[in-house]
């Protein structure tokens, strides 16, 4: 039996939702670092400092330009909590993102898809409110202007687009996976900033994400069919001030964000080499998950290196490494304009790499069982774990055909295991700090 996306993207989020997080496993071996050209350049060193137990099984969520960690904790299945720690563990401040019943009777949750990022003295938490447990459907957008102690300021709500982002004077949004909005905090003076070519030869392919930095907004353009000749991909980048867009032809552009005032782009890890890759034969399919899954990853070809693409507001810059699995969404450029990635070695390992003008500054390495994130900063780094290693028994599944009924008696059963499963094994955080 065949399981269709949306029953796929709603097992994702429930058992986001059942579990603190899923350690990361990489078959591909991870290549020796590049080497920088001049070896009196100054190296970085990571030196351990404390661990401590987070509150509510938080995980990291950012950290801002004076090294403070914020983390995102669930507090009950109707209250979510953003907190930063002393250095006891305990809860210093904090905000409450709490569900509630709209006008329609709706029962709305927040924090779908949630990102926490700093704009001049400010904190902005975005994210999407949503309704409904098996299959989820995406209400309002929402941008919430904190201090540094978690004071709300201010609360913007936005219509549901597919990706939003903000510099702390303007937001920028994705409607419908063609056109790119930009309109002033209260939602006022909204302008088209950009729109897919329906009828564009080679065929333009929808937009998955946009950001913004400074007076420029990054979005990812691909024409023409994956694997064929004609098929360009661009970091593509709108000037809001002038509206001008310039693009960039990169070998692979999969999505776009926002670091520190800049904006970065990350592409796949390989390719495809065969037109036909979503052709899957039945008796493949009929060997369950792991026969795909070991069909696919046979016929996936490494790229030789990563890339990754980077855009300052002044100029444009790409930064290779020799690990094709070390560019991602896992980079992080902190407020001394170190670009710090995140690549693991297939055996358990985590390894963090510090670059600068495309030279090798630092690198460290950890191994904690049940990893799950980490974030950096003014020369801290810090990353939480729960020593527990996910097994087949944490994940769920069904089709469209499954009766909500019974779909909601398997989320029941997992958010119980997932309960004991936090108690057994709480979430900690350790730091360290980089100089």
């Amino acid at each position: 039996m065949k399981r269709s996306v949306k029953a796929i993207a709603a097992a994702a989020a429930a058992l986001t939702m059942a579990l603190s997080c899923v350690s990361a496993a990489y078959a591909v071996s991870d290549a020796p670092a590049v080497q920088s050209d001049n070896e009196s350049v100054t190296k970085y060193e990571f030196t351990e400092r404390k661990t401590v137990e987070v509150p509510y099984n938080g995980n990291v969520m950012f950290a801002d330009n004076d090294g403070t960690v914020y983390y995102m904790g669930s507090v009950s299945k109707d209250r979510a909590k953003i907190f930063t720690l002393d250095e006891n563990g305990k809860i210093r401040y904090s905000y409450n993102c709490d569900s509630y019943v709209n006008d329609k009777g709706e029962k709305i949750s927040p924090l779908m898809n949630p990102t926490l990022k700093q704009c001049g003295d400010y904190l902005y938490l975005i994210y999407s409110e949503y309704s409904g447990l098996v299959y989820m459907s995406v209400k309002e957008n929402v941008i919430v202007k904190l201090d540094k102690k978690l004071n709300e300021i201010e609360k913007y709500r936005y219509e549901k687009g597919n990706s939003i982002d903000t510099n702390g004077e303007k937001v920028v949004y994705l409607k419908g996976y063609s056109k790119i909005y930009i309109c002033d905090m209260d939602g006022k003076n909204k302008k088209l900033l950009y729109s897919v070519k329906n009828n564009a030869k080679p065929h333009e392919q929808p937009l998955n994400s946009i950001a913004i930095a400074g007076n420029y907004v990054g979005f990812q353009k691909r024409t023409g069919y994956a694997n064929e000749s004609d098929r360009k991909e661009y970091c593509g980048i709108i000037d809001i001030q002038t509206g001008g867009i310039t693009l960039h032809e990169q070998r692979s552009v999969k999505q776009v964000f926002s670091s520190n005032g800049n904006l970065i782009w990350y592409g796949d890890y390989g390719y495809y080499p065969e037109n036909d890759d979503s052709n899957i034969s039945s008796d493949v399919i009929s060997g369950g998950a792991a026969a795909v899954d070991s069909y696919l990853s046979k016929r996936y070809k490494y790229y030789s290196n990563s890339e990754i693409y980077v855009f300052d507001c002044e100029s444009y810059s790409v930064v290779k490494t020799p690990n094709a699995k070390e560019a991602g969404q896992d980079s992080i450029i902190d407020n001394k304009g170190n670009l710090i990635t995140t690549s693991y070695d297939g055996k358990g390992n985590v390894i963090y790499r510090i670059y600068r003008d495309g030279r090798l500054l630092g690198e460290h390495t950890v191994s904690y069982k049940g990893y799950c994130k980490a974030v950096a900063n003014d020369g801290v780094l810090t990353i939480c774990y729960d020593g527990y290693t996910p097994t087949a028994d944490d994940w769920i599944g069904w089709n469209d055909s499954t009766p909500q009924e019974e779909v909601e008696a398997m989320l029941a059963e997992q958010a119980e295991r997932s309960a004991k499963l936090k108690e057994m094994y709480p979430m900690k955080s350790v730091t360290f700090s980089y100089k």
